[in-house]
């Protein structure tokens, strides 16, 4: 029988989050909440940062930061418990059972959505690598800077999917995209924006727009 996290409903862990399949584990680079902090949902409690980005955790639940258990500098696998959030009706020791009793969910048990899994596409130029979330009639393109891929865009593109079709590519020598290019310029990246040709091969109407990341707001690396 596998062993699952320590259970109490009034009790709410804080835990690794996960910021895309790739992701496997992240560090926590600093605590914005005391212990004994009221904290509501939606406020920003630690910082963390991946291999490709860096980024907030927002409480899930409403209550007191009882226990701060992630060490800034460390690293932690996705699912791990980084705290403790329980009103002061629960007491210390239950506290202190519940952390002792945790134990982190294995990789297959996380329950990772079939929809944000990634697809390949086959260009003149090469594999490409892109994420596709969504439905309608307009689409939008996500395209990263440089340097970065895909996943820049793990905070916004379920937000953006919930109204249109939405995809998010790795440009040629970026992400799990081909890495042949000839020049790596800035009109060989244009070019491989064709991509909107070859799907409509395979699927009716991509109408494509797009969307900087660099006015996106949210963290990219």
């Amino acid at each position: 029988m596998t062993d699952k996290p320590a259970s109490d409903d009034r009790i709410k862990p804080i835990v690794m989050p996960k910021w895309g399949l790739s992701m496997k584990e992240g560090k926590v680079t600093g605590w914005l909440a005391e212990e004994g902090t009221k904290i509501d949902v939606g406020k920003e409690i630690l910082e963390v940062e991946t291999d490709k980005i860096a980024g907030v955790v927002e409480a899930a639940d409403a209550g007191i930061l009882r226990r701060r258990i992630g060490e800034p500098d460390t690293v932690y696998p996705v699912k791990a418990l980084l705290g403790v959030v329980a009103d002061d009706s629960v007491s210390d020791a239950e506290i202190d059972s519940y952390v002792a009793g945790y134990v982190t969910p294995a990789a297959d048990e996380e329950g990772e959505e079939a929809g944000a899994a990634h697809e390949f596409l086959d260009l003149p130029e090469g594999r490409i690598r892109y994420a596709r979330r969504g439905s309608g009639a307009k689409n939008v393109v996500l395209i990263h800077g440089f340097g970065g891929d895909s996943d820049s865009w793990l905070f916004n593109i379920d937000e953006l999917a919930k109204s249109r079709p939405v995809y998010a590519l790795d440009l040629p020598g970026h992400g799990k995209s081909t890495k042949n290019l000839a020049s790596g310029e800035l009109g060989e990246l244009a070019r491989s924006l064709r991509l909107n040709r070859q799907v409509r091969r395979r699927r009716a109407s991509f109408r494509s727009s797009a969307y900087r990341s660099t006015r996106a707001g949210y963290p990219v690396r």
